[in-house]
């Protein structure tokens, strides 16, 4: 079962870098169900960090307020929304958080 999202340029951003910090983390310390989260947001890091790229190479003012469409596979996507649960405090600013916490919100209407 795939779930396809739309987020914005700003939750694709603030996503990467939540992911960069989890990434950075000693994968000794979490428990067994948030490896299982880690290893699979370790591919989504990659997703996530390839589209920040790309975004930053085709950004401009006239689709700053586009929407960016990814598709995950449902595993990836109950992931997802478990590591921004849960390591929502590793992100630095309100901004960040806010694009967190919206994202939590879609994958949350979409994962149940």
């Amino acid at each position: 079962m795939q779930v396809k999202l739309k987020f914005t340029i700003e939750q694709v951003f603030s996503i990467n870098k939540l992911l960069n910090e989890v990434y950075k983390t000693s994968f000794n310390m979490f428990s067994p169900e948030e490896k299982v989260q880690i290893s699979i947001g370790a591919t989504l890091s990659d997703m996530f960090e390839k589209r920040k790229r790309k975004l930053y190479k085709e950004l401009d003012l006239l689709n700053s307020t586009k929407k960016i469409s990814l598709t995950f596979k449902y595993h990836e996507a109950w992931a997802l929304k478990e590591i921004l649960l849960n390591k929502i405090s590793l992100l630095d600013t309100d901004f960040h958080r806010l694009n967190a916490q919206t994202s939590i919100n879609l994958l949350d209407q979409k994962v149940r």
